[in-house]
């Protein structure tokens, strides 16, 4: 939700060395079921599985409600590297969670894609 100021060029060369995670961008596909319900499935974007990220939480709230209580968790990744493709209809998978990607943006010289993402449990 902004860009990253101005970086030098020989530290984002070195980003995919300080990454420790790997992440998988998936985008939904709809279908028509034999009912001519819609169905909705994700599956992996192509081109975008197993990318060198880190993601890192930012802040969490509950909230309670009569019968369960949801948790609401914002966070943050950086993937090393430039990722057009990925828009906010989308979905990050890394860690074995499943966050919704709720912003994109990218580096001043792009060669980093920024997230801004949500989990809701």
């Amino acid at each position: 939700m902004g860009n990253l100021g101005l970086v030098h060029p020989a530290l984002l060369s070195s980003l995919p060395d300080h990454f420790h995670d790997t992440c998988t961008v998936q985008e939904a596909t709809e279908t028509r079921g034999s009912n001519g319900a819609v169905l909705s499935a994700w599956g992996n974007l192509a081109a975008h599985v197993n990318l060198v990220c880190i993601v890192a939480p930012v802040s969490a709230h509950e909230q309670h409600r009569a019968k369960d209580t949801i948790t609401i968790g914002t966070h943050k990744a950086m993937l090393a590297g430039y990722y057009p493709a990925i828009t906010e209809k989308m979905q990050l998978v890394a860690g074995g969670a499943t966050y919704d990607i709720v912003g994109v943006w990218h580096d001043s010289l792009a060669k980093a894609t920024h997230l801004d993402l949500q989990v809701i449990r």
